[in-house]
């Protein structure tokens, strides 16, 4: 059955620490283009297709990582590092049934210097039931990915403060290494549109540090519903629009909207809004909005350029004045606290055999602040090995800055 899905996820960026998955042709510039909008297997809105369950009834794999290196903190404090992950998916459907379940997790060890830390993420845990081929009922923890963008997702309205603990700065692992929400979802999935409803209910107020526990407050807070639509408007391009609700607030709305330019390049846009009150007698816009492309070399090497824009955002002298001011911590924790930034990638595929390259970095125009990731990793079809530095510019309190530089190496075996 053919849908809108695969142009619309883009956001995959640099090597991911998860689960391995197909590569494509890398000396073909379109096979790669399309290949970078397939690599995420959610939408702009989460809508999957059924039929990817079917051809996989059966799947259980493993992810064991051990990962080594030194920090250094803005305060110029370097300490060793290093972390053990066990990583797991399944995916269950008897044959002839109707009826599948999902199941993914993550258990985490982090040592720095003589402190041990460990921490279990249950990322996703749901079961469904096909109806036909275009109704598909879901419930349980979903780990729902909104969003075209490959820097940020102003549509991501299921990610804020969802991850349970941080083994990477990149927006890709960053989302998949999430907890899902527990929500029920229905979906109506047709040749060339779908339909995305679901209802997320508030399961707990605090967010808990136990080692093995759900942590609900951090995805199920509040009350939210979300309906969104899709529809393959022309030859290679969807656009998806969104509605959000969360609690008592104002609705929030979506939009997203990508495709190819050109056989070799991909083009997207995503956008949210929503009010909020400025005076007691007068409201806001806040609008978001992300746009950019990915460049598919005739080599295999994909340039991704990024542009961040919130009006409502932080300027230059209100940032300035905003370090002067103790709560500048809660300005950090927006996804997009000041008006305009910049992302950069580069993504090589097996160029040169057997190793993948990748590097990016996010340049903040108002407070001057950047980081840039790059690793570089050798593959192998059981194992792989991968060097990754990180490096950070700015103040303490800048939104970059704060960031630590770390340079690191990590041992991944699939089985």
């Amino acid at each position: 059955m053919t849908t809108l899905l695969p142009l619309l996820p883009l956001l995959t960026g640099l090597a991911s620490p998860g689960l391995q998955t197909a590569q494509s042709d890398p000396a073909d510039p379109l096979a790669a283009a399309l290949a970078l909008a397939d690599q995420d297997p959610s939408s702009a809105s989460g809508n999957h297709n059924p039929s990817d369950i079917a051809a996989t009834p059966h799947d259980f794999r493993w992810q064991l990582e051990l990962m080594g290196g030194l920090a250094q903190q803005a305060t110029g404090r370097r300490q060793g590092v290093q972390r053990l992950s066990l990583d797991q998916y399944w995916q269950y459907q008897a044959a002839g049934s109707q009826w599948y379940s999902r199941l993914s997790s993550r258990f985490d060890t982090f040592w720095q210097q003589a402190e041990r830390d460990s921490i279990f993420s249950l990322k996703e845990l749901y079961s469904g039931y096909r109806w036909s081929d275009s109704w598909l009922t879901e419930i349980g923890r979903i780990n729902l990915k909104n969003g075209v963008a490959r820097g940020t997702n102003p549509t991501d309205f299921f990610a804020e403060n969802a991850v349970r603990a941080v083994i990477s700065r990149q927006p890709a692992v960053l989302r998949e290494q999430r907890l899902g929400s527990m929500m029920v979802r229905q979906q109506w999935l047709g040749a060339d549109s779908a339909i995305n409803l679901l209802f997320s209910p508030r399961l707990a107020s605090q967010p808990q540090q136990a080692i093995f526990h759900p942590d609900w407050a951090r995805t199920n807070q509040h009350t939210q519903w979300q309906l969104s639509a899709e529809q393959n408007i022309y030859s290679g391009w969807s656009v998806s629009a969104l509605l959000h609700q969360r609690a008592a607030q104002d609705l929030v709305f979506g939009l997203n909207l990508s495709g190819l330019a050109r056989d070799d390049t991909v083009v997207y846009l995503e956008w949210a809004s929503d009010s909020y009150e400025q005076s007691m007698l007068t409201t806001n816009q806040d609008n978001r909005l992300v746009t950019g492309f990915s460049y598919s070399l005739p080599v295999p090497l994909t340039v991704s350029l990024e542009w961040q824009y919130r009006p409502d955002g932080f300027t230059t002298e209100q940032w300035q004045q905003l370090q002067q001011n103790a709560t500048i911590g809660d300005a950090l924790t927006h996804s997009m606290p000041t008006r305009h930034t910049m992302m950069l990638q580069f993504q090589s595929q097996q160029w040169p055999q057997p190793l993948d390259w990748s590097f990016l970095w996010f340049k903040d125009l108002q407070d001057h602040s950047d980081i840039f990731i790059t690793e570089l990793t050798w593959l192998k079809s059981k194992y792989e090995f991968t060097l990754q530095w990180q490096h950070s510019h700015g103040g303490d309190k800048d939104r970059f800055g704060q960031v630590p530089t770390q340079l690191q190496i990590a041992a991944r075996y699939y089985f």
